[in-house]
C-alpha cells in the first residue's frame, strides 16, 4: 500500500476522530480526505499525474497538509517551495523541477468529486527535497511511495497508542514528513504556525491536552 492508501483507509476506519489541528481549527479524518481528494481531483485537471511534479507555494496553514495528500493522491510529485527563499533559489529550483503545477493558493472545490483516484505504485516518486547548497548547488533528493509506506509500518509498530503530534519542522526539510506519517498511523497532527515555532516562549506555554505527545 502507498500512503493515499494508507491514509484512505485509516479515514474509513476512524473518520470521526480528529486528524489535524491547526490554531482554533480542527479537521477529522473524513473531512481532510473529501478535501484532500476533491484538491486531487483538481490538480489532475491542471495537468498534474503520476511522475509528474506539483510544486506547493503555500504558507504554513492547514491547507499545505491538505495539498501535500492531494498531490500524492493524484499520483504526483510533491515539491515543498519555502516563500521565504531567496527568488533566485526559488526560480532554480523550478526550472531544474520543471512541475507540470505550481499551486500558490487552494481554489474553489465546490464542482469537484470527492471520489478518491487510483494511486499511485510503490517504485513512483512520492517527493523531492532539494539540500541547502551549502557545498555547492542545490541538488533534489527525489524519495518513492514504497520508502514512505515503509516508514508508516515502522512507526505503526513503535508508536501503538494515539498520540498528539507536534509539526515544528519547515517543509523544506524531510523531516516534516514525520508528522505526515505519524497522521496516517491514526494520531493527531498538529500544525504549529511560523510565529509560534519561531518564539520558545510562546513554544513552551503551549499546555499538553491530556495525551502523549511527540514533536517532528
Amino acid at each position: 500500500m502507498t500512503y493515499p492508501e494508507i491514509f484512505q483507509a485509516q479515514a474509513l476506519s476512524t473518520p470521526d476522530q480528529t486528524a489535524l489541528v491547526f490554531q482554533d481549527r480542527e479537521f477529522t479524518f473524513a473531512e481532510l480526505n473529501a478535501w484532500s481528494n476533491r484538491l486531487a481531483q483538481h490538480l489532475v485537471r491542471l495537468g498534474a499525474g503520476r511522475e509528474r511534479v506539483v510544486a506547493l507555494k503555500l504558507p504554513r496553514t492547514a491547507e499545505m497538509i491538505v495539498a501535500i495528500l492531494a498531490v500524492w493522491k493524484s499520483g504526483s510529485v510533491y515539491l515543498p517551495i519555502d516563500a521565504e527563499l531567496p527568488a533566485g533559489r526559488v526560480a532554480a529550483m523550478i526550472t531544474d523541477a520543471q512541475p507540470a503545477v505550481v499551486l500558490e493558493e487552494l481554489p474553489d472545490l465546490s464542482g469537484c468529486p470527492e471520489t478518491g483516484l487510483e494511486p499511485p505504485a510503490g517504485g513512483d516518486a512520492a517527493y523531492v527535497i532539494y539540500t541547502s547548497g551549502s557545498t555547492g548547488v542545490p541538488k533534489g533528493v527525489v524519495i518513492e511511495h514504497h520508502s514512505l509506506a515503509n516508514l508508516v509500518a515502522n512507526h505503526r509498530s513503535v508508536f501503538a497508542d494515539r498520540m498528539r503530534v507536534a509539526l515544528t519542522a519547515a517543509f523544506s526539510f524531510d523531516t516534516s514528513l514525520e508528522g505526515l506519517v505519524l497522521m496516517a498511523s491514526g494520531h493527531e497532527l498538529h500544525l504549529i504556525d511560523d510565529l509560534v515555532r519561531r518564539d520558545p516562549m510562546s513554544w513552551s506555554a503551549m499546555s499538553p491536552r491530556g495525551a502523549s505527545t511527540t514533536s517532528t
